[in-house]
């Protein structure tokens, strides 16, 4: 078993249970197959449509695509279990963004889960700091023109 740095573990482990803990809520908890199959997401497709649409045919024929609903179910759970924590505990956003950017910066599969889940893993700039970024850039050419 290979060790995991101590951020991605705690990331890991937060994600799958507060899955879990939505699961329990929603009235299905996870079976065995579940949690394992989210405990050891694979880093590959294996739907074989996926993998015959990308090695054939790409641009000519439209290629049906299996579902997953074992995943799909697990994007909805992790989707519910974020917006349940956002409801009820103030600190539950920086706990997922924080989850989110770990898994992220380690290309753990479950950062894709949360991706499909529609799970943010940074706030986007606003319109002022484009401003103060152009504004600092002009400002940085100005005084370079002048020296």
């Amino acid at each position: 078993m290979q060790h995991l740095p101590a951020d991605l573990e705690t990331a890991l482990t937060f994600v799958i249970e507060r899955v879990g803990e939505e699961a329990d809520r929603s009235g299905a908890p996870l079976d065995d197959e579940e949690f394992g199959f989210l405990s050891h997401l694979l880093a590959q497709a294996t739907n074989p449509t996926i993998m015959a649409f990308n090695t054939a045919y790409k641009e000519f024929w439209p290629t049906p695509v299996l579902r997953d609903f074992r995943f799909e179910r697990l994007c909805n759970l992790a989707r519910e279990a974020h917006s349940h924590d956002l409801r009820v505990r103030p600190d539950g956003a920086r706990e997922w963004e924080f989850a989110a950017a770990v898994l992220q910066l380690h290309r753990h599969p479950m950062s894709w889960l949360l991706k499909w889940a529609h799970i943010r893993t940074r706030n986007r700039p606003s319109r002022w700091d484009r401003l103060l970024l152009v504004a600092t850039a002009v400002l940085v050419v100005i005084l370079l023109a002048f020296l």
